[in-house]
């Protein structure tokens, strides 16, 4: 699993039907990549994050629950402006 902060914006985002997965309160836009990974990045928080998840971790399925894990970071150190986008722990929910 690999971990980037503060990336550039994915052109994919340019798109209005690019879907997204919200994960223990963090919304995701996944992206399979060849071989079977997939790199997910946050669409709504002021700083890009991504998270790329080789095919080992997500499975033939895509299963995303190892972004469990880093839900509550991601809410507390980069908080989101969209008041849709908070989990549980969220000091604004």
């Amino acid at each position: 699993m690999t971990l980037r902060c503060g990336v550039p914006r994915p052109k994919r985002f340019e798109d209005a039907t690019t879907d997204a997965a919200v994960i223990d309160g963090v919304s995701w836009a996944p992206e399979k990549l060849r071989g079977g990974g997939v790199r997910l990045t946050t669409p709504l928080r002021p700083v890009y994050i991504e998270v790329t998840l080789p095919k080992k971790v997500v499975g033939d399925s895509g299963d995303m629950s190892a972004l469990i894990d880093l839900a509550a970071a991601v809410r507390k150190t980069v908080p989101s402006l969209d008041p849709d986008d908070q989990g549980p722990n969220d000091p604004r929910a």
